[in-house]
């Protein structure tokens, strides 16, 4: 002990930090482990791929897995389904999974109180949701209108110009959760809940992370940028019960929906997904 704090001493007067304890390489050897995550991705049909790894640490509720769902816009065909279109019927995402015949149905994003009108700006061709831009920083842009490189953009207030998600047919704007300098953009939160974010990485495919164990939006997305995905900007689509996921692909069914638990509170049953109006889909091949 006398041997050890000798040596500290000397090492600061040398103008060194004192050597690392056992605890603190430990702990950094954890948070590298985390980092170094290993993410098996399972190909289910053709643009479209699974992994479910676990989060690191205990969750009080679900099982803590995260569920990452990659698809190669070039390989897989992407919609938009709207209520609103749809004879203002909602409908929860394995709901309308089925009734289009899809492969992959998420959240396309936060809703109005009338359960219809999405929050920002949501368009898909003459089929207009709602016409106005809000303050939102992030849309998500595909169905080019003419021949572009890019299958689809994850639009940017800040790097992108503007408007230039206008090149594109369909548009869905939603918070901005991880900017293009792949900053979490998030205000700092201590409330946490299911939730689904959709992503790009940095070979043009679109991730989308789901989880019904809570986490707050930035321990969420500072998690996913940790993570060996090349994620390079990031969008929230819905927190809490309405948040959902269903996949039905390659031999794999997931009907995953918001669980109660988190500190924002419930409102109905946990697991028990509601109808929602608006939906991201992959179409079958």
């Amino acid at each position: 002990m006398i041997g050890e704090r000798l040596a500290t001493r000397k090492r600061r007067r040398a103008g060194l930090r004192p050597a690392p304890t056992v605890l603190a390489l430990v702990l950094a050897g954890i948070a590298a482990s985390c980092a170094r995550a290993e993410i098996v991705w399972r190909p289910l049909e053709a643009g479209l791929e699974l992994a479910q790894p676990k989060a690191p640490g205990t969750q009080r509720v679900g099982d803590g897995l995260v569920t990452l769902v990659r698809i190669d816009p070039a390989k897989a065909r992407i919609a938009l389904a709207m209520a609103k279109f749809e004879g203002e019927k909602q409908r929860t995402a394995a709901e309308w999974a089925r009734e289009k015949r899809w492969s992959f149905a998420v959240n396309a994003g936060l809703y109005q109180d009338d359960h219809v009108t999405n929050v920002g700006l949501m368009r898909d061709g003459r089929r207009v949701n709602n016409p106005r831009f809000n303050h939102y920083r992030s849309v998500f842009a595909f169905n080019p209108l003419r021949a572009l490189n890019e299958p689809f953009q994850l639009w940017d207030k800040v790097c992108d110009k503007d408007g230039e998600f206008r090149r594109f047919d369909t548009q869905i704007q939603n918070i901005r959760l991880i900017d293009c300098r792949k900053r979490v953009t998030w205000p700092a939160s201590e409330k946490d809940v299911s939730l689904a974010v959709l992503g790009a990485d940095g070979s043009d495919r679109l991730i989308v992370a789901f989880s019904q164990s809570p986490h707050t939006a930035g321990g969420f997305a500072r998690l996913l940028l940790r993570w060996p995905l090349d994620l390079r900007r990031a969008q929230y689509l819905e927190g809490g019960r309405p948040a959902q996921l269903y996949l039905e692909a390659g031999g794999v069914t997931l009907n995953l929906n918001g669980l109660c638990g988190g500190t924002l509170g419930c409102i109905g049953v946990s697991g028990v997904a509601p109808e929602i109006p608006n939906v991201i889909g992959v179409a079958k091949r």
